[in-house]
């Protein structure tokens, strides 16, 4: 389905007219931009989410914790 299925033609018309350095989605009726990030930043967040899909993602690896501190789990409740 397009993007314009779900925001006015206008809102569609301002996002395809961004320019190449800024990236854009429609919220709320609202278009939002943001600086595109530059290449090494891209690649390094594209590492990071590829490396904790691996260790964590569908049930691969790790605990079974997913990214959840251990400390979320405590036992002791208040008072001892």
């Amino acid at each position: 389905m397009s993007l314009a299925a779900f925001a006015p033609l206008d809102l569609y018309a301002e996002l395809e007219a961004l320019p190449e350095h800024l990236v854009g989605e429609v919220i709320n009726g609202e278009l939002h931009t943001q600086p595109r990030p530059a290449a090494p930043h891209a690649l390094a967040g594209s590492g990071l989410g590829a490396d904790l899909h691996i260790a964590f993602g569908r049930g691969g690896g790790g605990d079974g914790q997913g990214l959840v501190p251990r400390s979320t789990f405590s036992n002791t409740t208040a008072g001892g």
